[in-house]
């Protein structure tokens, strides 16, 4: 309970064990020691006598307390305090804009302006010095409410701010320099100066030799970014730059630089070696953690007085994505991170039970607790006039299997219940005004329950250590994914809190396991490397969501939540407010009269894939929405407007291509010497292509779906010829409503073969092959609500694709790879398609390996009897023929029908409609042929007139090819 006890133990605990030396919390502390130290020594032992090392502090205890056994306490009534070095990036039109704060001066116990130090050498600050603030913990970075804009605190004591004339105030001040030192950064100030006016050439000025090498140095300076710039005197220009523009005197240095009007006096200044300052990280890269709280003494939150500093001028090439967004897409942005926004599944559930279990146990929930039995009750009409019936026990089961996402569609489903028993009853009647009661109960009672959840929000945003948006503290990062590229265990991902070694690129990494049987040299295809050259490293890291201050409220935010993005604004010129700043700003002022465009997807470039796509979903999507409206209008009596705006939420959507290679895909040894008779090609070019889905959630467009396809071209050699491989398709499940999903995604497959099919293409190949549990194809960090599906799902996932695009007209037969390739014994594998990725060509070399192998074995082992070497003799007379047949069937085709036979429909097969496609190809079922007549599709719904094709086919000067292939994984 001693007040700091908890957080000093915290902060020490990291002393000791960080070996960073650019530490922001550390770096300053142990400079300051060793300073110290170094300052002791040579005063009280000038012959060389030893001083404690920087690096082991803290000591004993019985250092502590210089040599005695008693405990000090006055160090518990003082907070540690580091002088700020200057910010690490500098711009020089003017030099000086964006100069640290210098921290104020310490005051003592005794009230003087006096810098005051433990007997260890580590600089203190007394209790009360900052105006209140009492229970700041030692040590470390301030909680976000007393951080400053460049980490620095702010005091309301305006003596604190004074300047100190005492000549030990501290670096900071250099109103009591000494002597030399002062008159060293007089002559670099001035010469700096100099260099920026000097208009002599180079070698040529008469006023001081050394302004060649000053202007040099100015206009690094001007450029420079680095923290740790090892120019000479780059940092240490930097750092009195920096105090030249904050400084408002009185000061030895500054006051007679800018009284200065004489020539320039010529010094060795410039010969002299200066040790640049540990620079700390800036408000927009702010990482580490706000420092521990005492649980048995909470932080108590005061607020923060503005910043004296002056703060950088919005620019119009650096605008914040707030300052685009219209007021209603702020507040539904704000509304978006409150809690029950994004609740967990088991919180939805345990919430949205408590106001189920009031419903259910009212006098009349006994009505509604189960569904309606027509038959029972003699309702002939009932289904005619109730399109979705829906009840509190089906609810329920609803709940507990974790049916719903949100409280919208709980809240649906209950509105749903009685709003279908008041529509079938007359009014007035008895289940009528019982359904009506229910409904007025319900709706007060989730009223309460979103004034809790906001009360709750607020509490949690107010929090020292939390975000000032959504109230959360830490968000963590997925763990990077590591996969080995070791022989023993190719592709498989490394196990996390496990050793292994990477690359400097980190494009390569080997497991212990691996990297023990590894050479000197490491051959990588494109180059070597040395095995010496690999750095050894823990699977153990995680990422947290970095943080960024508001200008005006100076309150932290995680980035994410404040839609700032630090690659927008490296040099942190911009001047940033949070969403409730820029609301409060806009009530004052009024909506801006023209809001600058936003980045989004629809900025990415078109490509007539793309256009082709994108126009047609749209369609599609569009009839379909206008259709569920109505239902949805019509079930829960409400109209056709609200209905669709509600569905429409989520936001239009953006797809785009956004890579097409070429590239070419090798075959393998063991396969090219089997069927070297065939003539079978060393490899297979294709142009793999990358569609992205985007939709516009909450003002920001969202990455939701992409799909990876191959397409081998008219130009591939035989399996290959005019094929398309679905290979990789991944999702998140983001998109709204999610009713429309699965119809959007269909849609997007359907439109892409129809592309394919006007193109040229005679087959599409599809795999459907879902990831195993921990690994992903495309996004590797997934909701951990959102389920992979089985195989037999994913499989009928596709296959209803495939039977709208017969509908179509799109797509003729669909059939597997057993029945159209490996059940055929007048075929061998030379006649199956060999695509990138796909599970045959590496089923096919692990096969041929291993008959390999066994027929050695066999040659081995019949070496020492005469009839085994008859025999012997014999078999190696046979033909190539022979041994790849056996009785006139492929021996790799047979391993492969025992193989897939359980899983056959899995690899999937269809032929598409294109003008080349040949009549036994296109048969499709029956009921598929009465759906065309029926709806009057007898030719090609896709066609296209021959001038649209030429523009299309234009696109091949743009590298399209003629082959395409379905990725299959979802």
């Amino acid at each position: 309970r001693i007040p700091h006890c908890f957080s000093s133990r915290s902060i020490l605990s990291h002393y000791r064990k960080c070996k960073d030396p650019r530490c922001p919390a550390c770096g300053p502390v142990r400079e300051t020691v060793r300073k110290t130290q170094k300052s002791k020594s040579s005063s009280n032992s000038p012959r060389g006598g030893k001083s404690n090392d920087a690096g082991q502090w803290p000591p004993t205890e019985m250092q502590t307390n210089g040599g005695g056994g008693h405990h000090n306490n006055n160090m518990m009534d003082n907070s540690m305090s580091v002088n700020p070095p200057p910010m690490n990036n500098m711009h020089m039109n003017p030099p000086m804009n964006n100069m640290v704060q210098q921290q104020p001066p310490m005051v003592n116990n005794g009230g003087s302006m006096m810098g005051s130090h433990n007997p260890n050498g580590m600089p203190v600050q007394p209790k009360n010095a900052y105006s209140g603030h009492n229970n700041v913990p030692i040590g470390g970075p301030p909680p976000p409410q007393d951080q400053g804009r460049n980490n620095g605190y702010h005091s309301r004591n305006p003596e604190i701010n004074r300047p100190s004339m005492n000549a030990n105030a501290g670096d900071n001040n250099y109103a009591g320099e000494s002597d030399v030192k002062a008159k060293h950064k007089r002559q670099r100030l001035l010469l700096l100066r100099h260099a920026s006016k000097c208009t002599a050439p180079p070698g040529q000025c008469k006023q001081t030799p050394h302004c060649a090498e000053m202007k040099i140095l100015w206009k690094h300076i001007a450029s420079c970014k680095e923290s740790q710039c090892t120019v000479r005197h780059c940092m240490s220009s930097r750092y009195v730059l920096s105090h030249y523009r904050r400084c408002k005197g009185p000061c030895n240095i500054c006051d007679p630089v800018r009284n200065f009007k004489g020539e320039m006096p010529i010094d060795d200044s410039m010969n002299e070696a200066s040790t640049p300052p540990e620079p700390m990280p800036t408000k927009r890269q702010r990482t580490i953690d706000p420092p521990p709280s005492n649980p048995m003494n909470p932080l108590q939150c005061q607020p923060v007085p503005k910043s004296s500093s002056p703060k950088p001028a919005a620019t119009s090439e650096d605008h914040s994505l707030l300052e685009c967004f219209t007021t209603e897409q702020v507040k539904t942005h704000l509304h978006s991170l409150k809690r029950y926004a994004k609740v967990a599944p088991q919180e939805l559930k345990s919430k949205c039970m408590e106001v189920l279990k009031e419903l259910q146990s009212h006098e009349h929930g006994w009505v509604f607790a189960t569904p309606v039995n027509p038959v029972e009750l003699n309702l002939d009409d009932y289904f005619d006039v109730i399109k979705k019936p829906m009840d509190l026990g089906t609810i329920q089961k609803n709940l507990e299997a974790g049916s719903y996402h949100s409280f919208d569609d709980f809240k649906s489903d209950v509105r749903l219940t009685f709003e279908n028993a008041m529509k079938y009853n007359e009014e007035k009647s008895i289940v009528h005004e019982m359904a009506k009661q229910l409904k007025k109960k319900f709706e007060q009672d989730y009223k309460k329950l979103l004034k809790q959840l906001d009360r709750e929000h607020a509490e949690n945003a107010k929090k020292v250590q939390a975000c000032g948006l959504c109230g959360g503290e830490k968000l963590l990062f997925e763990p990077t994914v590591f996969f080995c590229n070791g022989l023993n265990c190719p592709s498989t991902r490394i196990r996390r809190n496990h050793n292994f070694y990477i690359t400097a690129d980190k494009q390569y990494a080997w497991c212990n396991q691996c990297y023990t049987e590894l050479g000197d040299t490491i051959d990588l295809g494109t180059t070597q490397i040395k095995k010496e050259a690999l750095t050894k490293r823990k699977n153990d890291e995680t990422h947290e969501e970095s943080w960024v201050q508001c200008d005006d409220c100076e309150r932290w935010i995680h980035q994410v939540c404040g839609l700032y993005n630090t690659r927008q604004d490296k040099e942190n010129k911009s001047a940033y407010s949070c969403p409730l700043c820029v609301l409060d700003r806009r009530k004052k002022q009024g909506e801006p009269k023209v809001l600058p465009p936003p980045p989004c997807a629809e900025d990415l470039p078109r490509t007539k894939l793309s256009e082709w796509l994108e126009k047609d979903v749209h369609q599609k999507v569009d009839n379909r929405m206008k259709e569920i409206a109505s239902e949805k209008a019509e079930t829960e009596n409400i109209s056709y407007d609200e209905a669709y705006k509600s569905l429409s939420s989520g936001g239009p959507v953006t797809i785009r291509q956004v890579t097409s290679t070429d590239r070419k895909h090798e075959v393998r040894e063991a396969i090219k010497a089997r069927y070297i008779k065939k003539n079978y090609p060393d490899e297979f070019p294709y142009r793999c292509k990358c569609i992205v889905v985007f939709q516009n959630i909450d003002g920001v467009d969202v990455v939701l779906f992409a799909l990876y396809v191959y397409e081998h071209g008219d130009d591939n050699p035989f399996p290959n010829k005019k094929t398309v491989y679905v290979s990789y398709l991944d999702s998140v499940h983001f998109l709204t409503p999610r009713k429309m999903r699965t119809f959007i995604y269909h849609e997007i497959l359907i439109s892409y073969l129809d592309y394919a099919r006007s193109k040229g293409f005679e087959q599409a190949f599809i795999w459907a092959c879902p990831p195993l549990k921990g690994d992903d194809y495309i996004f590797y960090a997934k909701p951990e609500d959102q389920k992979i599906p089985k195989e037999v799902r994913l499989r009928q996932w596709y296959l209803d694709m495939l039977d709208e695009c017969q509908r179509r007209n799109i797509v003729g037969k669909v059939t597997n790879m057993y029945d159209q390739y490996l059940a055929d014994k007048t075929l061998d594998f030379s006649c199956v398609p060999y695509f990138e990725g796909d599970y045959f060509p590496g089923e096919a070399e692990n096969i041929i390996k291993t008959l390999n192998e066994s027929g050695d074995k066999k040659s081995a082992g019949g070496g020492k009897k005469k009839a085994a070497s008859k025999s012997k003799k014999s078999n190696s007379n046979k033909s190539p023929e022979d041994k790849v047949y056996n009785g006139g069937r492929d021996v790799v085709m047979q391993k492969f029908c025992e193989a897939i036979e359980g899983m056959k429909h899995s690899f999937i097969v269809a032929y598409l409609n294109c003008k080349t496609a040949k009549p036994e190809n296109l048969v499709v079922p029956k009921k598929i042929m009465e759906y065309r007549k029926a709806n009057g599709i007898t030719k090609l719904e896709a066609d296209k007139p021959q001038s649209e094709s030429k523009v299309i086919d234009s696109s091949k000067a743009n590298g399209d090819k003629k082959t395409t292939s379905v990725a299959k994984k979802f």
